[in-house]
């Protein structure tokens, strides 16, 4: 779970694009890899993928 509340710390919301905290769990999962959560990457990163894959920013 470190690695999971690691990657969601370092991203900042003003700056740094939505989908860019996806790259940041699958480096910290990537390095858990002999840990629970790491062997369970892909589960973990199912949802975050599908959402914020896609996802662009609203016009205002």
């Amino acid at each position: 779970m470190k690695a999971i509340y690691r990657a969601v710390d370092e991203h900042s919301l003003a700056s740094d694009a939505p989908g860019a905290v996806i790259g940041r769990l699958e480096r910290h999962l990537a390095a858990a890899a002999n840990t629970s959560c790491g062997a369970l990457r892909d589960a973990f990163l199912k949802v975050p993928r599908m959402t914020l894959g896609n996802y662009t920013l609203p016009t205002r």
